[in-house]
């Protein structure tokens, strides 16, 4: 029995997807995904960090950090970066983008932590927090930079 692909599991978590994302290949999806965060972090202030990892695995390491710390939300990025792969480059997409994402988030995090189980809520708002923090970085000025390049 083989591992489902990322469509597979985006598919049976229930996630939206533009038709593209749905019709395009699992080795497609996989090019595109490369984790949580920004193609490049601004690492100037990052001195202690640099001088450990080094400029070329910064990047790297930084997105496998925040990639762990949103582990819940991955399949929701997959996604994302489809989206941002594929992007139309308008204002309206960028922000339907995000839109989405943060909704597939909201399923995800309903999944892990149903409203009903009131004991669990205490970890449902951590997940909450990250959801929110994660939308805000995204409907930002760096994102929408990052949309259009």
């Amino acid at each position: 029995m083989s591992t489902p692909g990322w469509k597979e599991l985006c598919r049976r978590a229930g996630l939206h997807a533009p038709d593209s994302f749905w019709a395009a290949s699992e080795e497609e999806i996989a090019a595109n995904f490369n984790g949580a965060g920004p193609d490049t972090f601004s690492l100037s202030r990052w001195r202690i960090v640099r001088a450990v990892f080094g400029d070329s695995d910064l990047n790297a390491a930084f997105r496998a950090i925040l990639t762990r710390f949103l582990e819940l939300f991955v399949l929701a990025f997959v996604i994302h970066d489809w989206r941002y792969a594929n992007a139309d480059r308008t204002e309206a997409g960028f922000h339907a983008a995000n839109a989405e994402m943060l909704a597939n988030m909201a399923i995800l995090l309903e999944q892990a932590f149903p409203f009903r189980q009131f004991w669990r809520w205490a970890d449902r708002a951590r997940w909450w927090l990250r959801m929110r923090l994660a939308y805000r970085a995204v409907e930002s000025d760096d994102g929408y930079q990052a949309w259009m390049d």
